[in-house]
């Protein structure tokens, strides 16, 4: 028997399949309009923290130059140290700075001292600290000492060497070796670094900079800054190679900029690089991961970034020590 006087049965409510649509499609909506300004945010906070390493990299240097009145050369000689390990001491890196024995070959230091990795020595916007290490660090030749590959450490940044390394016209330039011994005979085999025999030590070494030879003004010369490494090869490859090793002019240690003469009396352009897969010159140049900007310290220990459009006899300008030149107050 059907009771008239109890109430309808109410349907359950619930979303329309076009509803769920409509609400996942404003979800969508919303989350596009979020994600640009999460990846301002954390390129914001990334750019900040590179320019806080270079901040600290800079201040190392100052601090090598009041023990030693005198600028780290780019490298002691051939085959041994950096920049990248003298200045280790002043970057909370003391413990890692004992491992090394400078007056020994990159070749010859113990696998704790080369496969050291330095937190600052990495832009977040590029990578983390990385797990791996260099691959080809090693040396072969008719008339030297052969030295199977050594892997080292790696680092996103590196010395500005001038306008061309063998200009020498840069704020940090290759050092001086003085002395040499071949500890087999204890003879001096001064002035053949790259060719002496293998355990061979470098007695005294000197730098061919300082602060009074920045004659153009500390808050104009480059002093280290982001290299270009390419998407290819960022595994500790070619220019990836460790920043520890002497055998590295330009490459993993040392950059050139702007409009540079060789001593064979050729000119070279090397702009800073905006597109991280350039491979014009890619060993020499500067650039990093920032959008549209290439951080660098200064000699005065400033940190600014420069647009990668930044005119070619600026840069020039900024990356010689010695030239004379005024540097544009726009750059």
């Amino acid at each position: 028997m059907v009771d008239h006087l109890s109430p309808p049965r109410r349907r359950r409510g619930g979303f329309t399949l076009i509803e769920l649509l409509v609400v996942i499609a404003i979800i969508a909506v919303l989350i596009g309009l979020l994600l640009p300004a999460i990846q301002k945010v954390r390129e914001a906070a990334n750019r900040a923290s590179c320019a806080n390493n270079l901040k600290q990299i800079g201040l190392g240097v100052h601090n090598y130059h009041n023990s030693f009145n005198a600028l780290p050369p780019s490298k002691m000689d051939d085959s041994w140290g950096t920049w990248a390990t003298l200045i280790l001491p002043y970057l909370e890196g003391d413990n890692a700075f004992h491992l090394w024995q400078p007056q020994q070959r990159y070749y010859n230091q113990a696998l704790e001292a080369r496969m050291h990795q330095v937190k600052i020595y990495f832009c977040p916007s590029r990578r983390g600290v990385p797990s791996s290490f260099s691959v080809g660090d090693q040396r072969t030749g008719t008339n030297l000492p052969n030295f199977p590959d050594t892997p080292g450490g790696l680092s996103d940044y590196a010395a500005c060497v001038g306008t061309h390394w063998d200009q020498r016209n840069g704020a940090i330039t290759d050092g001086m070796q003085r002395m040499i011994i071949n500890p087999a005979t204890g003879a001096s085999v001064s002035n053949v670094g790259a060719s002496s025999p293998p355990n061979a030590i470098l007695v005294s070494w000197k730098s061919r900079t300082s602060w009074p030879k920045i004659t153009d003004g500390t808050h104009t010369t480059l002093l280290v800054g982001e290299k270009h490494i390419r998407l290819t090869t960022q595994t500790g490859r070619t220019e990836d190679r460790s920043v520890y090793n002497g055998d590295h002019e330009t490459g993993p240690v040392g950059r050139e900029a702007g409009r540079g003469l060789s001593s064979a009396g050729e000119f070279e352009d090397k702009p800073l690089v905006s597109d991280p897969r350039d491979s014009i010159n890619f060993d020499k140049r500067f650039g990093g991961r920032h959008p549209g900007v290439c951080l660098f310290v200064f000699c005065d220990g400033s940190v600014r970034g420069i647009q990668v459009t930044v005119n070619l006899d600026t840069l020039t300008r900024l990356a010689a020590r010695d030239d004379g030149l005024p540097v544009p107050g726009d750059f």
